[in-house]
Formats: structure tokens, C-alpha cells, sequence
């Protein structure tokens, strides 16, 4: 069960839009918190808080580099899971 527990939180968690879309932009990619601000038209202070608690929950890694922080979606549960999602989605 534990071994699951993040894609299980990821479930729920993905089915908010600006979270969905901030694991899409991350999955497999590193950006920091202006460049993805910038690309989700999200202001710095809101997506922080996106990104502060999907990375609580496991959903996303950080790296400290200088003054800069960089996300990624690297987990594989939940690259599965935005992988699924979006081909729904295509689907209609």
C-alpha cells in the first residue's frame, strides 16, 4: 500500500486543473518558478503554493541551484497517471 501512496494522493490531486498542468509542464523537465509562472500565466506567489505542497506530497522534486529553485515531475506513478489523463482527454 505505501509503495502506492503517492499515486493514490496524485488521483485526487490531478483532477485540480492548475496542478494538473503544472505536473504536465514539469514531467520530464526542469523549469524554475518565473519561467513556469510565465507559461501557466500564474503569478509567482500562487504557483509557490502549487508547488510547495505537490512537492509535500511527493508529486514533484526540487534542486537548489544559487538563488533558484528548479521543479520536475519525475515520478513514474505519476507520469503514468498525466499520461492517462491526457490521452482521455484526446480522446473527448
Amino acid at each position: 500500500m505505501r509503495r502506492y501512496l503517492v499515486e493514490i494522493i496524485a488521483c485526487g490531486v490531478l483532477r485540480l486543473n492548475a496542478k494538473r498542468q503544472v505536473c504536465l509542464r514539469l514531467s520530464g523537465r526542469e523549469k524554475d518558478v518565473h519561467s513556469l509562472g510565465e507559461e501557466l500565466g500564474l503569478s509567482p506567489s500562487t504557483l509557490s503554493q502549487h508547488l510547495a505542497k505537490l512537492h509535500r506530497l511527493g508529486m514533484v522534486s526540487v534542486r537548489n541551484h544559487v538563488q533558484f529553485r528548479y521543479y520536475t515531475c519525475d515520478h513514474p506513478g505519476v507520469l503514468r497517471l498525466l499520461k492517462i489523463l491526457v490521452a482521455a482527454s484526446e480522446r473527448g
